[in-house]
Protein backbone atom coordinates (compact mmCIF):
# COMPACT_ATOMS: atom_id res chain seq x y z
CA UNK A 1 0.00 0.00 0.00
CA UNK A 2 1.18 3.49 -0.82
CA UNK A 3 2.22 5.68 2.09
CA UNK A 4 0.27 8.76 3.08
CA UNK A 5 1.88 12.19 2.81
CA UNK A 6 0.96 15.84 3.26
CA UNK A 7 0.07 17.82 0.15
CA UNK A 8 3.43 19.60 -0.02
CA UNK A 9 5.23 16.25 -0.19
CA UNK A 10 3.46 15.17 -3.39
CA UNK A 11 5.17 15.17 -6.78
CA UNK A 12 4.18 17.98 -9.14
CA UNK A 13 1.98 15.60 -11.15
CA UNK A 14 0.27 14.30 -8.02
CA UNK A 15 -0.29 17.89 -6.82
CA UNK A 16 -2.05 18.71 -10.10
CA UNK A 17 -4.32 15.70 -9.65
CA UNK A 18 -5.03 16.56 -6.01
CA UNK A 19 -5.85 20.17 -6.92
CA UNK A 20 -8.19 19.18 -9.74
CA UNK A 21 -9.94 16.62 -7.53
CA UNK A 22 -10.33 19.21 -4.77
CA UNK A 23 -11.64 21.82 -7.24
CA UNK A 24 -14.31 19.29 -8.29
CA UNK A 25 -15.36 19.21 -4.65
CA UNK A 26 -14.87 22.93 -3.96
CA UNK A 27 -16.78 24.54 -6.83
CA UNK A 28 -20.15 22.92 -5.99
CA UNK A 29 -19.68 24.01 -2.36
CA UNK A 30 -19.01 27.55 -3.57
CA UNK A 31 -22.09 27.49 -5.76
CA UNK A 32 -24.25 26.29 -2.87
CA UNK A 33 -22.74 28.94 -0.54
CA UNK A 34 -21.44 26.24 1.76
CA UNK A 35 -17.79 27.08 2.42
CA UNK A 36 -17.77 27.54 6.20
CA UNK A 37 -15.85 24.37 6.97
CA UNK A 38 -13.38 24.80 4.12
CA UNK A 39 -13.02 28.50 4.92
CA UNK A 40 -12.05 27.70 8.50
CA UNK A 41 -8.68 26.53 7.16
CA UNK A 42 -7.99 29.81 5.34
CA UNK A 43 -6.64 32.66 7.44
CA UNK A 44 -5.02 34.64 4.62
CA UNK A 45 -7.79 35.17 2.05
CA UNK A 46 -6.88 32.38 -0.36
CA UNK A 47 -10.48 31.44 -0.99
CA UNK A 48 -11.41 35.04 -1.80
CA UNK A 49 -9.23 34.91 -4.90
CA UNK A 50 -10.47 31.44 -5.83
CA UNK A 51 -14.06 32.56 -5.33
CA UNK A 52 -13.59 35.72 -7.40
CA UNK A 53 -12.41 33.62 -10.35
CA UNK A 54 -15.35 31.26 -9.96
CA UNK A 55 -17.72 34.25 -9.81
CA UNK A 56 -16.14 35.80 -12.91
CA UNK A 57 -16.81 32.56 -14.79
CA UNK A 58 -20.22 31.82 -13.29
CA UNK A 59 -21.95 31.54 -16.66
CA UNK A 60 -19.61 28.81 -17.86
CA UNK A 61 -20.40 25.14 -17.31
CA UNK A 62 -19.45 23.63 -13.96
CA UNK A 63 -16.84 21.47 -15.68
CA UNK A 64 -15.23 24.49 -17.36
CA UNK A 65 -15.22 26.48 -14.13
CA UNK A 66 -13.54 23.60 -12.30
CA UNK A 67 -10.82 23.26 -14.96
CA UNK A 68 -10.22 27.02 -15.14
CA UNK A 69 -10.14 27.42 -11.38
CA UNK A 70 -7.66 24.57 -10.89
CA UNK A 71 -5.52 25.85 -13.77
CA UNK A 72 -5.58 29.53 -12.76
CA UNK A 73 -5.17 29.17 -8.99
CA UNK A 74 -2.97 26.13 -8.30
CA UNK A 75 -0.87 27.99 -5.71
CA UNK A 76 -3.98 29.11 -3.85
CA UNK A 77 -5.46 25.63 -3.83
CA UNK A 78 -2.07 24.20 -2.86
CA UNK A 79 -1.67 26.53 0.11
CA UNK A 80 -5.19 25.71 1.23
CA UNK A 81 -4.59 21.97 0.89
CA UNK A 82 -1.35 22.36 2.89
CA UNK A 83 -3.39 23.72 5.80
CA UNK A 84 -6.17 21.15 5.71
CA UNK A 85 -5.99 17.98 7.76
CA UNK A 86 -6.19 15.65 4.80
CA UNK A 87 -3.39 13.31 3.80
CA UNK A 88 -2.78 12.01 0.31
CA UNK A 89 -1.54 8.89 -1.34
CA UNK A 90 1.56 9.44 -3.45
CA UNK A 91 -0.57 9.47 -6.63
CA UNK A 92 -2.54 12.51 -5.38
CA UNK A 93 -5.68 10.72 -4.22
CA UNK A 94 -6.90 11.92 -0.82
CA UNK A 95 -6.88 9.52 2.11
CA UNK A 96 -10.61 10.12 2.55
CA UNK A 97 -12.84 11.02 -0.36
CA UNK A 98 -13.66 14.72 -0.05
CA UNK A 99 -17.35 14.08 0.58
CA UNK A 100 -16.46 11.74 3.48
CA UNK A 101 -13.91 14.24 4.81
CA UNK A 102 -16.56 16.98 4.75
CA UNK A 103 -19.19 14.74 6.34
CA UNK A 104 -16.81 13.85 9.18
CA UNK A 105 -15.95 17.52 9.75
CA UNK A 106 -19.59 18.57 9.66
CA UNK A 107 -20.67 16.03 12.25
CA UNK A 108 -17.71 16.74 14.53
CA UNK A 109 -18.81 20.36 15.03
CA UNK A 110 -20.23 20.88 18.48
CA UNK A 111 -23.73 22.23 18.60
CA UNK A 112 -24.30 25.74 19.85
CA UNK A 113 -26.55 26.93 22.61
Amino acid sequence: MSKLVKFDQLSDQAKKKAILDFAKFYVPHYRSENLEIIGSYDHTGLIWDINRDIWDNKFNSKEDVIKMSAHDRPKHYGKLLDKMDQKFYENGNPEKPWKKWYHDKYFSIETGL
